[in-house]
């Protein structure tokens, strides 16, 4: 078994412009666990995200998982190694139906060779078969598998977001980053999210999480890791964060404003 862990970055730098986004950044996400990242608006975490999946190569520092260096390799490469992630704002296919977009999350898992799947071979029938069960299967997870014929682009954006979430796990990931997943749901569902990210989690997925649901964070993070102006301030479990007065001084400008992390911040 590997030892390493899952997810490793350290000092991570990456500026735009003479602006530093982020700067020698530590942080390990441990094997099936989930770690969230949060802090301000402008704190730095979209860019972490971008820079671990190589959008934004880091300018220097280093970043591995499960002991294999990230740095030069394409989307397509990393969701290869399992790493898999989601977006702030939902990216569905719209000109596709539901079903299908969760299929396409799948794509990694086909082993039939394309000539059989475009001659309709029983090998590659049987695959496809089984590729429909799963992403059916992952539909009614959700509550999405009624809409299974629908046009994507029909969903409510939280709905959207769901859906995205389902796509992602049709990739199996041994390593999923989740930016925002919370964002356009209401109450219900940002409950019923948070079972799904514990439930991903007890399935040994680890999770890495940006999100400004401070009431998702703190009931579901293993550990918590907070950014202002793209440095890390304090990393913790929940408990120990929420009352950091570093942590309470960059979302409220003073530590004795507040006895706790405010229940959202945007």
């Amino acid at each position: 078994m590997n030892a390493a862990p899952a997810l490793e970055i350290r000092r991570v730098t990456r500026s735009f412009g003479g602006i530093v986004a982020i700067s020698e950044v530590d942080l390990t996400a441990r094997g099936g666990r989930i770690t969230a990242v949060i802090g301000p608006n402008g704190a730095g975490k979209t860019t972490l995200f971008n820079v671990i999946t190589n959008i934004y190569p880091p300018q220097s520092g280093d970043v591995r998982m499960f002991g294999a260096p990230l740095r030069g390799r394409s989307l397509d490469e990393l969701a290869r190694m399992g790493l898999i992630r989601t977006f702030q704002t939902a990216r569905v296919l719209a000109g596709m139906t539901v079903l299908d977009n969760v299929l396409v999350g799948g794509h990694l898992q086909a082993r039939a060779p394309i000539w059989q799947q475009g001659l309709g071979l029983p090998a590659a029938l049987a695959e496809e078969a089984r590729l429909r069960e799963r992403a059916t299967g992952l539909l009614a997870i959700f509550g999405l598998e009624a809409r299974a014929a629908d046009a994507a682009s029909a969903l409510s954006v939280g709905t959207q977001k769901l859906l995205e979430l389902a796509r992602a796990l049709m990739a199996r990931p041994r390593v999923l980053l989740l930016d925002e997943p919370a964002a356009g749901l209401n109450g219900s569902e940002a409950a019923g999210l948070a079972s799904f990210l514990t439930a991903i989690r007890d399935a040994g997925v680890t999770v890495l999480l940006v999100e400004h649901n401070m009431s998702l964070v703190m009931s579901t993070a293993d550990e918590v890791v907070v950014l202002e102006a793209g440095r890390v301030i304090a990393s913790g479990s929940p408990a120990a964060v929420r009352s950091d007065e570093r942590v309470l001084a960059a979302y409220l400008g003073s530590a004795s404003d507040s006895g706790a992390v405010p229940e959202a911040t945007r």
